[in-house]
C-alpha cells in the first residue's frame, strides 16, 4: 500500500449505485472532502463515582463536507436541492482516494445533500461547499457490491 499526498482521487455522484460507480464519471474542480462518521459515545455516570458506570453508544452521524471550485453548470447546486421546495433527491457519494479503478479502495455513502454555500471574496478563488449527509456507509475495494 502505497501513502497517498495530496488530492490523487475521485468522487462519483449518482441517483443509483452503478451511476455513482460503474458507469459513472469524476467530478471535477474538487478541492477538499472530509468524511465523518460520528457515533455519539456518550459515559454515562452515577452520583458519588469519578469514572464512568457505562460507555453508550448514541445516534450515528454521517457527513460528507466538499469543497469545490466552482465551474458554470457544475450540478452542485442541483443536488443540493437549491430552490426546490419537494423532497431533495437521494444519492449514492462514492470518494476514491487513490482513482476509481478496481480493487483501489472505496467510500460510499448513501443519503442526501443537506447543503451547498457559494464563496466569492474579492480577492480569491470563487468556491462552493456542500455537505452531505448519509443514510448508510460502506466502505471497502472498488466496486463494493
Amino acid at each position: 500500500m502505497s501513502a497517498i499526498k495530496g488530492w490523487e482521487g475521485s468522487i462519483r455522484v449518482g441517483t443509483t449505485k452503478t451511476l455513482a460507480e460503474d458507469t459513472g464519471t469524476d467530478e471535477s474542480e474538487i478541492q477538499s472532502v472530509a468524511m465523518s462518521n460520528g457515533n455519539n459515545v456518550e459515559a454515562l455516570y452515577e452520583l458519588g463515582s469519578r469514572g464512568p458506570k457505562e460507555v453508550k453508544e448514541g445516534n450515528i452521524d454521517l457527513s460528507i463536507d466538499i469543497t469545490a471550485h466552482y465551474v458554470d453548470g457544475s450540478g452542485w447546486p442541483t443536488k443540493a436541492g437549491v430552490g426546490s421546495t419537494g423532497a431533495l433527491t437521494s444519492y449514492y457519494l462514492a470518494i476514491y482516494p487513490k482513482g476509481y479503478t478496481g480493487g483501489y479502495p472505496e467510500i460510499r455513502m448513501y443519503g442526501k445533500f443537506n447543503d451547498w454555500s457559494f464563496d466569492e471574496s474579492q480577492d480569491g478563488v470563487v468556491i462552493e461547499a456542500m455537505t452531505f449527509v448519509g443514510e448508510s456507509l460502506a466502505i471497502g475495494t472498488a466496486p463494493i457490491g
